[in-house]
């Protein structure tokens, strides 16, 4: 997905100054786009994925871990302290963990999946605290990219994009990053959308949840610092005392 469609998954879910200042905002989105520096980092866009068994590999190197380390970011600096250690890296990490969750939706075959069963706008069950091949349906996958085959990612054979062994697609034939190119342009049978406004729409809403499951996990592992912790990361300050 380029960063134009990161921006704008990122902004149309939070970008409401009800959620987080601009500041806050602008740390999340740097993050999230700076992850397409490492276009090699597979967990990063659950990329080459056979499997269910490797999606959830990548969810726990991957989108987990950013996650996880936002929490642990936002731990209070010291035992009475409402202040987080690092608001800039818990924000940043967080921006992470959005890259991997709209690119999963983008990259995989979940949508495709779903327009078959008629449930465009069910979520994939990334944001709890585990995720195993059992909760995924069968034959989900993401395509194939490696970058020694150029900027398209797959091998060609005969002029048609083929995947190595054991890879069901290519991410050149099943991405949906662009609105207008490619597979995204195309429009799910039987309905008036295409398939990256599918994968879209999905990503901003999942978005949207992710940062309410954030202020969820705070609360459990910071209990009653939680809301200042979560106040000072949207907007850099603490709630006074009552």
């Amino acid at each position: 997905m380029n960063t134009e469609q990161h921006r704008k998954i990122v902004e149309e879910a939070l970008g409401s100054e009800k959620i987080m200042s601009q500041q806050a905002l602008g740390w999340v989105i740097t993050a999230n786009l700076h992850s397409d520096w490492y276009q090699l980092d597979a967990k990063r866009h659950f990329d080459n994925a056979a499997s269910p068994d490797d999606l959830c590999a990548m969810w726990y190197a991957g989108f987990n871990t950013y996650l996880t380390r936002a929490i642990v970011a936002s731990e209070p600096f010291a035992p009475r302290s409402r202040v987080p250690r690092s608001r800039r890296s818990a924000l940043a990490n967080f921006g992470r963990a959005s890259h991997a969750l709209a690119d999963f939706y983008a990259h995989s075959n979940w949508v495709e999946l779903m327009a078959e069963r008629g449930s465009l706008d069910l979520q994939a069950p990334l944001l709890g605290t585990e995720l195993t091949p059992d909760m995924l349906p069968q034959g989900l996958f993401s395509g194939y990219f490696n970058l020694r085959y150029g900027l398209q990612g797959c091998p060609k054979v005969d002029g048609h994009y083929q995947p190595p062994a054991g890879y069901p697609a290519c991410h050149a034939t099943l991405a949906k990053d662009s609105p207008t190119q490619d597979h995204g342009a195309e429009i799910i049978p039987s309905t008036s959308l295409t398939y990256y406004e599918a994968s879209h729409a999905l990503a901003v809403s999942a978005t949207q949840r992710l940062w309410e499951v954030f202020l969820k996990r705070l609360s459990s592992a910071y209990g009653g610092q939680a809301q200042n912790i979560a106040t000072t990361l949207a907007w850099g300050k603490t709630l006074q005392r009552a």
